[in-house]
């Protein structure tokens, strides 16, 4: 199989705020052929850590813990 065009990463990042959300949705809206990664997350196991560590699940998250699970998407 022959690669005719090879694929490009965009990274996205910033703080609460920086408009990370609108540059995703304008992107989408000029590019059709892309898809999306965010971690931790893209996985069932990584959405369950997310949510824990931004506090969605009713737990108060010291910082040092939010950074360990921020640091693995997945279970090892």
């Amino acid at each position: 199989m022959q690669i005719k065009e090879r694929g490009k990463l965009v990274v996205i990042e910033g703080g609460v705020g920086a408009g990370k959300s609108f540059l995703m949705f304008n992107f989408r809206n000029k590019h059709e052929d892309w898809c999306t990664f965010r971690e931790p997350g893209s996985t069932p196991y990584g959405e369950l850590v997310r949510e824990a560590v931004q506090g969605r699940r009713g737990y108060n998250v010291a910082p040092m813990a939010a950074m360990l699970g921020y640091s693995s998407p997945e279970p090892i």
